[in-house]
């Protein structure tokens, strides 16, 4: 549906991606990080940064007067490989708690 969404009132408002499925409108956070950093992509969508993304995901919902009865937030995180010919390992975290 959308993909690198920014509000139009506050441009630092934004949401990797927007997906529906019928009634259903599924916000996610994409997180890439190196497999050896000390906090996992998953982890690091902290306090702050789910604050940040609340006001985002209203701002959204004014914005586009979206119809939808229900919503969702995933995170996908994407470790990132060491060295060249590893393979990016993804981990799809789906219905976090944020509302």
């Amino acid at each position: 549906m959308s993909r690198n969404w920014r509000s139009k009132s506050d441009r630092r408002q934004e949401i990797d991606l927007i997906c529906s499925k019928a009634d259903l409108l599924v916000f996610v956070e994409i997180r890439a990080r190196s497999r050896n950093s000390l906090v996992g992509g998953y982890h690091s969508v902290n306090g702050r940064k789910r604050r940040a993304l609340k006001r985002s995901f209203r701002s959204y919902l004014v914005e586009s007067r979206s119809q939808a009865s229900n919503f969702r937030f995933d995170v996908v995180e994407i470790d990132l490989p060491r060295s060249v010919g590893e393979e990016p390992v993804v981990f799809h975290h789906e219905n976090i708690a944020i509302f």
